[in-house]
């Protein structure tokens, strides 16, 4: 079963056809006339709800159900011609931005007899999808594809970065700097950061300080395939406390 106003879709058009059923021999109560509604919806699907009556009198309507999707580029009036050929009634076309009622009922009268079928003046028509449309869509889909690629490359992808412990109980780090070009490009910062945690929060469940090199900042932050060049002041070596590295405006020094 299928809801007509499903996710906000409107009807673009409803067509019906009725038809008297030949009853089946042998059978005691045979279905003898169907009528059966179709509307194009604004999602593009195509939806088709049917009523039938029994022999003894007995209706059903059954549920709306999706038949298909109307093709990417094909305006509503085409496939709404395709239906008046066949016979179907228009019972609405609100939808549709140039809707000739006229025109319609003369093609589904001349399809019925069998004449040639009217031509109608002018190539527009309303299309749910146009080709443009899916060209700029498949455009802004790119262009957010190179974003993520470039954020991935520059912003979390190869180089130096700072990090320090955290308090998750995972054993992650944080490596919020980076990544760095070089080790030289990072040195200041890491000084900055210890000097920052260690003597001005007196933070020390946040160290050590530490620059890497890694490949990802997810890398750096999981402790996956990383060279530690620098722990709390010291290249690849003990860690030390910031006050002895000789940092401007610590014990005096400048």
């Amino acid at each position: 079963m299928a809801r007509l106003k499903a996710r906000g879709r409107t009807e673009i058009f409803r067509v019906w056809k009725e038809r008297d059923v030949t009853p089946k021999a042998g059978d005691s109560n045979p279905v003898v006339w169907r009528k059966k509604h179709i509307i194009l919806g604004s999602d593009g699907n195509v939806l088709e709800k049917t009523e039938a009556r029994w022999q003894d009198g007995m209706k059903h309507t059954y549920d709306w159900k999706i038949i298909g999707k109307i093709k990417a580029g094909l305006p509503a009036e085409s496939m709404l011609e395709t239906y008046a050929k066949a016979g179907y009634t228009i019972e609405h076309a609100s939808g549709l931005s140039n809707f000739d009622r006229a025109y319609y009922a003369a093609l589904a009268q001349a399809a019925k007899a069998g004449t040639p079928l009217p031509v109608r003046a002018g190539n527009g028509g309303t299309v749910l999808r146009t080709e443009a449309k899916a060209a700029k869509e498949k455009a802004a889909k790119e262009k957010r594809v190179a974003k993520v690629t470039h954020e991935k490359t520059t912003k979390h992808g190869a180089g130096f970065y700072i990090r320090n412990r955290t308090t998750s109980a995972m054993g992650k780090w944080a490596a919020e700097i980076g990544p760095l070009p070089s080790l030289d490009a990072a040195l200041e910062k890491a000084f900055a950061r210890y000097q920052h945690l260690a003597i001005d929060l007196k933070v020390n469940y946040l160290l050590p300080v530490q620059i890497v090199e890694a490949k990802s900042r997810d890398d750096a932050e999981w402790d996956r395939n990383v060279h530690v060049w620098w722990t709390n002041g010291k290249m690849r070596g003990a860690p030390v406390h910031p006050g002895q590295l000789g940092l401007a405006g610590i014990n005096g020094r400048s």
